[in-house]
């Protein structure tokens, strides 16, 4: 109260300066906030210092107090709502040009007065311009305040959305190539919270500007230090049109769909994680590693490679990255002894072989005929396992006993090995079954970590990990241009109609290819999902009866278990659309089992089981009931996917009879056999104890140590069942025709958000939107 600026007002009014001290602190009541606010009503002269008597109580009464006298009458505070309620909906500080924009407020006039007038109640950023945003949370809220609303001084959130989403948009069009970055950054969000408040007529075309955005190479291009924001903004966008039920919103989330998978093969770079690590920016790799879907195991293993590269930029927090995320293996020494700058303590590797012997290791991994043995099992070894070993290794990898000598090479001769060693990993890496890849490259992980030179094993691993991370991935995506090819045919044009009878004969024709001997089947499941597509294109649109498809579907030599018991699936959902007799589907069920049984990997196995148990047991026998509840259990489920409701099951004293021992790996061990509490449960799924608790907690099961009786019923959590169940539950609305096609497409385009992170079920999905939807020609 001393300061230049104020101490003269005081003097001439003749109050001791320490009396309005004391009135300030009292009607203050201990917040600094409220006192630096009244010393500021002083020196703008909004308050008189007689008047610190009648300061009212409280920071919202104090907002009101000060507003009521500056805007007099209440209609001058038109242009301050109109920018406060911009900077209340704002995601980050706003320049003078977005506030124009946003606003209207003339650039060169009437929005620097607008600025002048509530000067005292905004933080200025000053950078290249100054920057505006709300000076204090507590005055956001009482402006926005529901409960205050038709009262003067009450701006909302709603319209300043709406006038960023119309500035920002008017800026796009203006200028693509090079737009600022808070419209990059945040005009997405704006249309979305738009939209959601939108009339219809408004929303339809908010809609499309949307889609048009978040689809737009140009700015996902400049957005390039920003995947994790382009994939939050399209999965948003997504989830947002197909709520808003707006007249052409399959034909846009079709496109967003399609779209987001687009964007993801494009940008998931591993190389470029690392990166961003070596630059020291290890907040945002942690940002961007969560759209990487890997297991636990390889996420651990990324966080540690990152720990080593940003440790001369970042110390501390390399140091907090490598202490809570370890992967136990020889890995974390090798990250510590790097960063505490000493040398790794790891397990010595195997005397190296001669050059002749690594050549055959690496002919036997890239042998010619790929289906014909996968590189990554031990199926012919000769010898089980040392007894000691069989429970606790359990699905053995030819690169556990492979990877070592090449590894051991490569330390004892660089010049020859380390390109051996690359070719080694370039083989593993080409391997399109993930589960059995990354199996394999682990083996190679535990091996390299052993090398002696670190700088050889940091260098070597970002390249693995990588890989391991965003390597390549085998997905079905034919049955949409299957629908679409019969949509056209529906029409009755010959030229369609030929095409999809020609579609129908070439599926055929590729079955000639197939024999029932190992590498000649139905290898990932493709074949079946075909015809499945077919017989359900035929039923709904064509009106045939398409059961001889469905026998193909089911006959076929089979391949890959991992691939043929969710195909084994679909083909039950493709019998119960096409009204199949009940023989196709039980036997469909029966072949999704068997496969799952025979998975090799023993994780991948217990997962599979799982979904099978979960999909046949709680899922299939609702295939009988009335379709009054299918609405009300598909918005429960769109709500939370992962909800208890919607998890796998694993049954306790799983027998997995079906399994076959061709050869000593693969036997089921004890670890997976004798799994009887939460604790071990959660060991053979590697998912978190606390999720399985959580999720069993309404079933009476809390105690994650306690034993649990043979047939018990335990609930897993399983991220990737989601999309398989939006799949399924596609295939109900399909076939509930007793709901009008308006339901059935909401329905369908609600399952979307839960099918996306699968490429095939998200193919799937789609189709049966488009066997229920009048689609426009877009």
């Amino acid at each position: 109260l001393a300061r230049p600026a104020i101490a003269p007002r005081i003097a001439a009014s003749g109050i001791p300066i320490e009396t309005i001290a004391a009135r300030i602190c009292e009607a203050a009541d201990g917040n600094f906030l409220y006192a630096r606010q009244s010393i500021d009503g002083l020196e703008r002269g909004v308050l008189a210092p007689a008047e610190v008597d009648r300061l009212p109580r409280g920071l919202a009464e104090q907002y009101r107090f000060f507003l009521e006298r500056q805007f007099r009458p209440p209609a001058r505070f038109a242009d301050a709502r109109a920018l406060l309620s911009t900077l209340v909906a704002a995601r980050a500080p706003l320049d003078e040009a977005v506030l124009a924009a946003a606003t209207g407020l003339a650039a060169d006039d009437a929005l620097p007065a607008t600025i002048a007038s509530i000067r005292t109640y905004l933080r200025v950023t000053e950078d290249e311009s100054p920057r505006y945003e709300v000076f204090h949370k507590s005055l956001a809220d009482w402006l926005t305040d529901p409960q205050r609303r038709g009262q003067p001084f009450t701006v909302t959130r709603t319209e300043g959305h709406a006038g960023l989403a119309r500035g920002l948009l008017a800026q796009y069009r203006a200028a693509r190539v090079d737009l600022p970055s808070y419209a990059l950054s945040h005009l997405a969000s704006h249309l979305i919270a738009a939209l959601a408040a939108s009339t219809p007529a408004v929303a339809q075309e908010r809609a499309r500007q949307l889609t048009g955005f978040v689809l737009d190479p140009l700015v996902q291009d400049q957005r390039v230090d920003d995947p994790a924001g382009v994939d939050a903004d399209l999965r948003q966008a997504l989830r947002t049109i197909v709520t808003a039920q707006v007249p052409d919103a399959a034909a846009l989330a079709v496109r967003i769909a399609l779209g987001w998978h687009t964007f993801r093969r494009r940008r998931l770079d591993g190389h470029r994680l690392f990166a961003l690590a070596r630059d020291g920016q290890l907040r945002q790799f942690e940002r961007e590693l969560a759209l990487y879907p890997a297991d636990d195991e390889w996420l651990a293993a990324a966080r540690q490679l990152a720990a080593w590269l940003g440790h001369p930029r970042d110390p501390a927090l390399a140091d907090h990255m490598r202490t809570k995320h370890r992967c136990f293996t020889s890995l974390d020494e090798q990250v510590a002894a790097a960063c505490e700058k000493r040398v790794a303590s790891v397990p010595p590797l195997p005397p190296a072989p001669d050059h002749w012997h690594v050549d055959r290791i690496l002919a036997g991994v890239g042998g010619s005929d790929a289906e014909g043995r996968n590189p990554s099992m031990l199926w012919d070894q000769a010898e089980p396992p040392p007894a000691g070993e069989r429970d606790a290794e359990g699905t053995r990898y030819a690169a556990e006993f492979e990877a070592p000598e090449v590894v051991a090479f490569a330390d004892a001769d660089p010049i020859e090995g380390l390109p051996r060693l690359r070719e080694y990993i370039t083989l593993h890496a080409t391997n399109a079954y993930r589960v059995y890849r990354n199996g394999s490259l682990w083996q190679i992980l535990l091996a390299l970590t052993r090398h002696r030179d670190p700088n050889i094993v940091r260098s070597e691993l970002e390249r693995l990990v990588a890989i391991a991370l965003a390597g390549p991935d085998q997905a079905c995506e034919a049955t949409l241009g299957i629908v679409q090819a019969a949509r056209a045919a529906r029409g009755g044009e010959a030229g369609a109609v030929a095409a999809f009878a020609t579609l129908r004969a070439q599926a055929r024709t590729a079955l000639d290819a197939l024999a029932d001997i190992r590498g000649r089947g139905d290898a990932w499941g493709d074949h079946r999902r075909t015809f499945a597509a077919i017989a359900e294109a035929r039923t709904v649109l064509l009106g045939e009866v398409a059961h001889d498809d469905l026998a193909m579907a089911l006959g076929l030599p089979v391949g890959y278990a991992g691939f043929q018991s969710p195909a084994s699936l679909t083909v039950a959902e493709a019998a119960h659309v096409c009204g199949g007799p009940e023989a196709m589907s039980v036997f469909a069920l029966a072949e999704a089992r068997r496969a799952a049984h025979n998975v090799q990997d023993l994780v991948f196995c217990a997962r599979t089981t799982s979904r099978v148990l979960a999909f046949a047991e709680e899922w299939w026998p609702t295939i009988g009931m009335p379709t009054i509840g299918l609405a009300a259990t598909i918005a429960r489920f769109v709500a939370d996917p992962l909800a208890a409701e919607f998890t796998t099951v694993h049954r306790v004293g799983e027998r997995f009879e079906d399994r076959q021992t061709p050869n000593p790996t693969s036997h089921i061990p004890a670890w997976l056999a004798s799994a009887d509490t939460l604790a071990a449960i959660a060991r053979v799924h590697q998912w978190p104890v606390a999720a399985l608790v959580s999720a069993n907690r309404a079933t009476g099961i809390a105690d994650a140590r306690a034993p649990l009786p043979a047939g018990c019923r335990v609930r897993v959590p399983d991220r990737q069942w989601a999309s398989q169940l939006a799949a399924f539950f596609a295939a109900r609305v399909v076939r509930a025709t007793d709901l009008a096609d308006e339901e059935r497409t909401r329905l369908i385009l609600a399952l979307l958000p839960a099918a996306l992170h699968d490429r095939t079920a998200l193919d799937t999905v789609l189709a049966r939107l488009c066997l229920v939807v009048e689609t426009t020609d877009e």
